[in-house]
């Protein structure tokens, strides 16, 4: 199952057309969906939009991510990118940072990479 923690329409879009299973897709515009849909703790890849969620509760979201999900893999983008916050959330356990907007295409590659579902090939 995926997390996709964001109300951005573009971003979940691209996280539904990113060649990834989609009927595992969850869609949590808020906090408390989040932390309802890991608990189940069948969560593989977690994609946690910052401007999705009030200050602090990103933290909350990736230590409940660490709690249930161990071996899930968590990518973290945001729309305002920040040295000091990439270093935060690395060390909290996320995989891959990176700024919005983020093409349909990496965000494809970068998922698949982290679930291992990664093509033979890729062109680049």
């Amino acid at each position: 199952m995926m997390v996709a923690v964001s109300a951005d329409r573009t971003l979940l879009d691209s996280l539904s057309s990113a060649a990834l299973d989609t009927r595992s897709l969850v869609q949590c515009g808020n906090t408390g969906d989040a932390l309802r849909a890991l608990a189940t703790g069948d969560a593989r890849l977690i994609v946690i939009d910052e401007d999705a969620l009030l200050p602090g509760f990103c933290d909350c979201v990736i230590a409940s991510a660490r709690r249930f999900t161990p071996a899930a893999k968590i990518i973290y983008l945001t729309s305002e990118p920040r040295p000091w916050r990439e270093a935060e959330v690395r060390g909290a356990g996320v995989n891959f940072y990176a700024a919005k907007p983020i093409t349909d295409e990496v965000l494809g590659r970068i998922a698949r990479a982290l679930t291992g579902t990664q093509p033979a090939r890729i062109a680049i």
